[in-house]
């Protein structure tokens, strides 16, 4: 719940300007982190996950969808 927090806020300071976040998650000890970045975790701004290596997930933005939502 934490790190799903933490996401969370993580997107909601997220720049504009930005076009991806890279979250590194490890995957030493067990899969709990990787398995919420790459398949529970979602997010409107959040148009494609890309894996990078089995630690860290590239988050591709989208802007444009929120501004889609907001009409």
């Amino acid at each position: 719940e934490e790190a799903k927090f933490e996401l969370i806020r993580c997107f909601n300071m997220v720049d504009t300007n930005k076009k991806a976040i890279e979250v590194v998650h490890g995957y030493h000890s067990g899969t709990v982190l990787k398995k919420l970045v790459r398949q529970d975790f979602d997010h409107y701004l959040i148009d494609k996950k890309i894996p990078i290596d089995a630690s860290r997930t590239l988050l591709v933005l989208n802007f444009n969808k929120k501004q889609k939502n907001l009409k």
